[in-house]
């Protein structure tokens, strides 16, 4: 029945036991925890909670406002987000990680992979801040 599954390839392998794949998920959001949590939070004060007290005390009703603030929260991204900028940014880290987690010194291979997994975290985290702002606007009936 797993092998119906699609592959998750997080780490080196494609698993398809259910507690190897457990395993590694939970390794994934470990390092989502420790390299976009704060940009999780950043994002989540910026953009969520004003939006929530924007349609819990505004007397003035904006139509259509939470499609403003999450068609502003992706084209800045595009427009701001540079992967060359951010991988020279993160390479220091991400080598002190795979060290720590290692125990030797990582290999190229090994550094690009986690590279590429934080560039992909960056835009999970984009789309749970997306799926924040669609939830608010549910809750307050703005849809």
């Amino acid at each position: 029945m797993l092998r119906n599954l699609v592959e998750i390839n997080v780490f080196d392998k494609p698993c398809y036991d259910i507690w190897e794949l457990v395993i590694k998920l939970l390794k994934m959001l470990h390092i989502y925890g420790k390299n976009q949590s704060a940009y999780l939070a950043l994002l989540l004060i910026l953009v969520v909670v004003p939006l929530g007290l924007f349609f819990r005390f505004s007397p003035y009703p904006l139509p259509y406002v939470q499609y403003a603030i999450l068609a502003y929260l992706f084209l800045s991204q595009y427009a701001f987000f540079n992967e060359r900028n951010y991988r020279h940014k993160i390479a220091s880290s991400i080598l002190l990680q795979l060290q720590n987690e290692l125990k030797r010194s990582p290999s190229k291979n090994e550094i690009i992979k986690r590279e590429k997994l934080l560039i992909n975290l960056r835009f999970i985290t984009l789309a749970a801040i997306g799926l924040l702002i669609f939830l608010v606007t549910i809750f307050f009936k703005k849809l």
